[in-house]
């Protein structure tokens, strides 16, 4: 469910960034390929964003872009706490599997 919530939660902050992006973008006339003009960027960047690898190869140009990219660093941490927890939790032993791997 976190998995789902984490694909949920970056597409929706990839779709906001780009719509605060496309407007800087056809202004500017860039349409390369390190730019938020197409979805598969702005996902890509919100993706390596959240979950705290940050490239740097494609970054957000407005104001609004930045800060819903910081926001998206904070939610991003949240979640990964989550999955982390959630992961840690399924992966213990309880009392009769310790007994029997020892």
């Amino acid at each position: 469910m976190i998995s789902v919530y984490f694909f949920l939660v970056t597409s929706i902050i990839a779709y906001i960034v780009r719509v605060f992006e496309i407007p800087y973008l056809m202004e500017a006339n860039k349409r390369s390929y390190q730019e938020l003009y197409t979805y598969f960027n702005a996902f890509y960047m919100t993706f390596i964003t959240i979950t705290t690898v940050g490239y740097g190869d494609i970054s957000p140009k407005t104001e609004q872009g930045r800060a819903i990219m910081m926001l998206a660093t904070l939610i991003g941490t949240l979640l990964i706490s989550m999955l982390v927890l959630a992961s840690t939790t399924y992966l213990n032993l309880d009392s009769k599997q310790e007994v029997a791997f020892r």
